[in-house]
């Protein structure tokens, strides 16, 4: 495939499994490429962007160690966090656009 390489931008098709809202699946999101696996066949890697929490309900949580700079004292605090990129692993291209393939971006004018 011409022009594959890590950094560009594709469309992935959302499947209808995983971490994503059944509601959401068939569209499209951008998928930056982070490895081209095999160029010929289309084949790559890459972190697909999700609307927030429109997307998905997942969250991830977070605990860390919180260290004044003005007292030295320590505690833990909790954070969490939307799930908001997909790692998509050896995904191929396809013209049909079916769910969990990505392909070139659609023109509109």
């Amino acid at each position: 495939m011409k022009g594959l390489s890590p950094g560009r931008k594709v469309h992935f098709v959302l499947p209808e499994y995983g971490i994503t809202y059944p509601h959401v699946a068939g569209e499209h999101r951008p998928m930056e490429v982070v490895k081209v696996h095999d160029r010929e066949q289309g084949i790559i890697s890459g972190v697909v962007f999700l609307d927030g929490t429109d997307d998905s309900s997942m969250r991830v949580r977070v605990k860390a160690s919180i260290r004044s700079t003005t007292t030295g004292a320590e505690h833990e605090q909790e954070f969490e966090y939307p799930v908001t990129q997909l790692w998509v692993r050896r995904t191929s291209e396809s013209a049909g656009m079916e769910p969990g393939t990505w392909h070139q971006p659609e023109y509109v004018e």
